[in-house]
């Protein structure tokens, strides 16, 4: 064996150098190499599994999620679709209705949607109601008196907010020309 300092032969039962006086730095085994290079290149594995289980798991984890979210989007889906059959059902179940009706029962539909009040979607079912009337049918000249009628108070109810409105500005202008 040699001196790693000053390199002189030594012999392999000292433990300092004779030459510079450095402790001998005893070799090691190769056998004592070979069981930690084993030891190492287990760890070595059991990281590498270590890892690779982890990202098994967070790729299990993704795909559970995104799982999870198609269910939640195609129970959505089917209870969109259910309302809207439902939706469809019944606006047929009122078509029915609406064709079997006589043409006094869309006349009397009529005279209970066309009030001043009326909303636009009233007024809208009051039309569909006129028009279901045939106009051979005595209902008929009664429905359009109705709307003749509904229409002549419609405009005058409309000028008499116009002039309301008129006389209000007026009085505004007058009392902001005072002040």
């Amino acid at each position: 064996m040699q001196c790693t300092q000053c390199g002189k032969n030594i012999s392999d039962s000292s433990q300092f150098c004779d030459q510079c006086g450095k402790p001998v730095e005893l070799a090691v085994q190769p056998v004592v190499q070979q069981q930690a290079a084993r030891r190492a290149s287990k760890s070595n594995w059991f990281a590498v599994l270590v890892v690779i289980s982890l990202f098994v798991f967070v790729l299990c984890v993704i795909a559970l999620s995104s799982w999870q979210e198609q269910r939640e989007k195609a129970k959505q889906s089917e209870i969109v679709s259910k309302e809207t059959a439902a939706k469809v059902e019944e606006a047929k179940r009122r078509e029915n209705i609406f064709r079997a009706m006589s043409p006094a029962e869309h006349l009397e539909r009529v005279k209970s949607l066309l009030t001043l009040n009326a909303t636009p979607e009233s007024y809208n079912e009051a039309l569909k109601h006129l028009a279901a009337i045939p106009p051979d049918t005595p209902e008929a000249s009664a429905a359009a008196r109705i709307k003749r009628q509904y229409d002549l108070e419609k405009r005058q109810q409309a000028e008499q907010t116009a002039r309301a409105q008129a006389a209000a500005e007026k009085k505004r202008m007058i009392e902001a020309a005072a002040a």
